[in-house]
């Protein structure tokens, strides 16, 4: 039986760890990047600019699955319509036969619900920012496109090289306790182990969600996760900031779609996952 293969549209860092874990099974890997030099070996690296190009520089590969990772370069209408909208849609005019699926890395922005509500991927989106809506449109493009879709809506991702939250604590900011504002997360390794995840499990048959929330099992107040890192690094917190993380939002998101599909979740809250990266913070103050 020939290997599974591949298709990784914005290859950068999930993108990468997610075709690491995929090598050893045997799977073939390409990763489309604007300079694919740096990926590690097997990946086979296409250069192509998608957000630009409209034409691929060549052919793409014929593989089984396609996983759309693209990341908008800066947090502007205009950089995210190139990324989630103009480069999909490139991307799906190049396929030169239909996979037989195709994943999308979205954003639980998707969802404009702001006042605590419990949401899950039946939930109304009616997202209030641009984020929002550039993503559900280029949501919209893959399930249009005739292949099966599987979109991961992630929360907020955190964990080595995300350390945005962790540098504000540091600095002496916090969020106020009321009102209260929820916050989602899931650690990097987490989401690209529920990736890789589950396109193992569309490549054994198994039946998959069109929609799945990548988050992990506490979405808990802004200033309880803030606090509490405070607290580990022995900091204190004399600023308060509206809305230290860049999107002001408040909802909670359930995960049950994702581990009734057999994830097990490496880090469940914020406190498994922010322990090894407080450590490593404070080795690093020492040294």
């Amino acid at each position: 039986m020939p290997s599974p293969s591949l298709l990784i549209a914005g290859c950068g860092d999930l993108g990468t760890a997610i075709a690491q874990q995929l090598q050893q099974h045997a799977w073939t890997l390409y990763g489309i990047r604007r300079h694919p030099e740096s990926l590690p070996a097997p990946i086979q690296g296409i250069a192509w600019d998608m957000a630009q190009e409209a034409q691929a520089p060549q052919p793409l590969p014929q593989v089984d699955y396609v996983l759309i990772s693209v990341a908008a370069d800066t947090y502007t209408p205009e950089a995210y319509q190139a990324a989630y909208v103009a480069s999909v849609r490139h991307l799906l005019a190049n396929l030169r036969v239909a996979p037989k699926a195709i994943f999308m890395i979205s954003s639980t922005s998707v969802y404009g619900q702001t006042q605590g509500e419990w949401i899950d991927e039946t939930s109304p989106t009616e997202p209030t920012g641009f984020a929002g809506e550039t993503l559900l449109a280029g949501e919209a493009l893959v399930q249009a496109y005739p292949s099966q879709s599987v979109v991961l809506r992630c929360s907020g991702i955190y964990g080595a090289g995300r350390q945005r939250l962790l540098r504000e604590v540091a600095a002496g900011k916090s969020a106020p306790a009321h009102p209260v504002q929820y916050s989602n997360r899931i650690h990097r390794d987490d989401c690209v182990g529920a990736c890789v995840h589950l396109l193992q499990q569309v490549q054994q048959n198994l039946p998959l969600q069109p929609v799945y929330l990548l988050t992990d099992q506490d979405p808990a107040p802004l200033y309880e996760v803030m606090q509490w890192i405070a607290t580990q690094l022995a900091v204190p917190t004399s600023t308060q900031v509206q809305a230290p993380l860049r999107r002001n939002a408040s909802k909670r998101c359930r995960n049950q779609a994702l581990t009734a599909s057999g994830y097990q979740l490496i880090y469940p809250s914020y406190r498994e996952g922010y322990a090894p990266m407080i450590a490593a913070w404070k080795a690093q103050k020492i040294h």
